[in-house]
């Protein structure tokens, strides 16, 4: 059964009035053209509408972004001849942000967007409602890409909660999947691991989904990395180079050598990290097409430079790192490359100035982050003798890797 199969049946349809107020009318019904206050009679059926846009969510799900980019032009043109339908038009706009999110396109008014929908709930344990599911769901996706993980929690056991009323599986698949990124975020590996087996074990039972099952191939792996299982890590993000390059996914491709690369770091097998960022970096539109995941590769990249005793092309990085933090508005990026940019510089005040950033880190609960920079940091005082200073670090490393989640596995 279609999404908007039947409009009636949504219980959300006489709180979409009150949602539609805070939504930028204007900007979808513009181009409407309207005679003696009734719409023109070619207008297009809502219900074909709604048709479309389920059908660019499977686009999007699939990872098929070209796609999904082509329909986005074909549906904001069904869009402007709609006849009014304020459930439709919400869906609409969840689904542009949610590709908006999937492009790493986040602009301040796509957020603003977003942040103004806002049903009045008055039964959280409601389950009849879809598109407070696509609501919550969203907001996890995108709480979690701005790696306020408490938070992208929070919204995900919302949706969870509304998930029995999604009666298709790769949907709930794909919840299994964003649920278990968050975990890894999160460092819980475990439930991780289990989640991310739902979603792969779903998918391999349809077509079209090869992508998506490399995907929970790599989150697995990630996960050994955590779990310190190197070796087991290693064969899947092979694997998922393999099938890439195979299918040759030049979206994909990037993820996989970024991922092997990390494996490398993790083992302390710095120069052949390197290699594998530097395929990263040599796909076409990396930067641009997947902004987060280039300033992950850069930032790791970073690390392994000064860890190979090439300062010179660090500080270049460093300076490439700031200013791509700087335009995806992310506050803990720019921390982190000003720390390793202080730590290994010569400037005053530097053990001072080192404190202030991890404290800003944590005060904004980036312990995940904060596990990996203390150590750096520890190693750093630890090898030029200063053992107090390293104590104070590793005191913290320790902290950070309880409150991150590993301490408790």
């Amino acid at each position: 059964m279609n999404f908007f199969a039947n409009k009636h049946a949504f219980p959300c349809y006489s709180q979409t009035a009150a949602v539609y107020a805070m939504i930028n009318r204007t900007s979808i019904y513009k181009k409407f053209t309207k005679i003696g206050g009734k719409r023109m009679a070619k207008a297009v059926a809502s219900q074909e509408v709604a048709n479309m846009l389920n059908d660019w969510y499977i686009l999007m799900k699939k990872r098929d972004i070209s796609g999904s980019i082509e329909m986005k032009d074909d549906i904001d043109k069904a869009i402007e001849k709609m006849e009014e339908d304020h459930d439709v038009l919400l869906y609409y706009q969840m689904l542009d942000f949610r590709l908006r999110l999937l492009l790493e396109d986040i602009s301040q008014s796509s957020t603003e967007k977003l942040e103004a929908i806002s049903f009045k709930d008055k039964d959280p344990k409601s389950t009849d409602d879809k598109l407070n599911y696509y609501f919550y769901l969203f907001k996890g996706i995108y709480e979690d890409y701005k790696q306020n993980h408490t938070e992208a929690l929070n919204f995900f056991r919302i949706a969870e909660k509304r998930l029995s009323v999604i009666q298709n599986e790769i949907e709930k698949a794909e919840f299994h999947y964003k649920i278990g990124v968050l975990y890894y975020n999160l460092k819980a590996t475990w439930l991780s691991i289990h989640h991310i087996n739902i979603a792969s074990g779903i998918f391999q039972g349809y077509d079209g989904y090869a992508k998506r099952v490399i995907n929970c191939k790599m989150l697995i792996g990630l996960n050994y990395i955590d779990q310190f299982k190197f070796a087991e890590s290693e064969v899947l993000l092979k694997e998922a180079i393999e099938k890439t390059e195979k299918i040759g996914d030049q979206y994909l491709l990037p993820y996989t050598y970024y991922n092997m690369g990390f494996l490398k770091s993790k083992e302390d097998k710095h120069e052949e990290a390197l290699k594998y960022y530097n395929k990263a970096f040599a796909i076409k539109d990396f930067e641009t097409k997947a902004k987060y995941a280039y300033l992950l590769c850069v930032y790791e990249n970073t690390r392994s430079l000064f860890k190979t005793n090439d300062p010179d092309q660090a500080f270049k990085w460093i300076d490439t790192g700031f200013k791509k933090a700087q335009e995806v508005n992310s506050e803990i990026f720019e921390l982190k490359f000003k720390t390793l940019y202080t730590l290994h510089s010569d400037c005053q005040n530097k053990l001072e100035v080192i404190k202030d950033f991890i404290h800003q880190l944590e005060d904004k609960k980036a312990w995940v982050d904060l596990e990996e920079l203390l150590m750096d940091v520890a190693n750093y005082y630890r090898e030029n003798k200063l053992y107090e200073e390293a104590i104070y670090f590793y005191i913290k490393t320790d902290k950070a890797s309880k409150l991150a989640g590993r301490g408790g596995e």
